[in-house]
């Protein structure tokens, strides 16, 4: 196992979708494995005020036999990092070992550092910044925003920030202190009380314009409701990705 606060086996791979879309869930925050706060001031990936509009989405790979082969070129195509998640059968002591191990294994980078990433249930999403012919122009490095590409293959799914939302968040979570769920896109429309057993598991499920209907359980009856989830162009909710 990984000497590591977070699972090993990528056998025991959670896909990216919420998992409380036909079934109530009674998950803990602690449960949340990968937490990507994007209302924070340093930005999504590094600047203090992230723009949607500036970047062509979130480039998410569909990792489904641990084997894909990962590689990220330099712009003269030269190979700048490869691996895969196959990790575990690669390794030597297969029982014990560590995040180094890993990194030793693959030969990694230190500047790899990409918007989303756990080795350990195949997740894996850039920044998408552009596309140049039959690359994609992506940050590996959200704090340095350094800048790589990765060829356009099969396993790979480019979304706008409004698709990538809808389908490939598990869990969402805001301040409701200041964004009340109310029962209509509206700022007019009537508010929608938070109850104190609400799950922790709040799935998007609609978008219209800045706002956006989430599926939630409070005392364990299903609700829907509508929150902001930008304001002007920036995110001001948080998004799950392993629950």
């Amino acid at each position: 196992t990984v000497d590591s606060d977070e699972p090993a086996n990528p056998k025991h791979f959670i896909h990216v979708t919420v998992m409380a879309k036909h079934e109530k869930h009674k998950a803990s925050m602690k449960q949340i494995l990968i937490i990507l706060t994007l209302m924070i001031s340093t930005g999504l990936y590094g600047q203090e005020s992230p723009l949607i509009g500036n970047e062509l989405g979130v480039l998410e790979a569909k990792i489904e036999t641990f084997k894909e082969n990962i590689v990220i070129y330099n712009q003269d195509g030269s190979v700048w990092m490869q691996f895969d998640f196959d990790y575990v059968n690669k390794l030597k002591n297969k029982d014990s070992y560590t995040i180094d191990d890993i990194k030793k294994l693959y030969n990694w980078e230190n500047d790899f550092n990409p918007y989303a990433f756990n080795i350990d249930y195949s997740l894996l999403m850039f920044i998408c910044t552009g596309t140049e012919g039959d690359r994609y122009k992506v940050i590996v490095n959200k704090e340095t925003e350094l800048e790589k590409y990765i060829n356009k293959e099969n396993i790979w799914i480019l979304r706008n920030w409004q698709d990538h939302i809808l389908n490939s968040v598990a869990s969402i979570d805001f301040d409701k202190n200041t964004n009340s769920i109310r029962n209509k896109p509206t700022l007019e429309s009537e508010i929608i009380e938070f109850g104190e057993n609400i799950d922790p598991v709040i799935e998007p499920i609609e978008m219209k314009g800045d706002w956006l209907k989430i599926k939630y359980w409070d005392n364990d009856i299903e609700k829907t409701g509508w929150i902001e989830w930008k304001t002007d162009n920036q995110i001001i909710v948080t998004l799950f990705y392993l629950i």
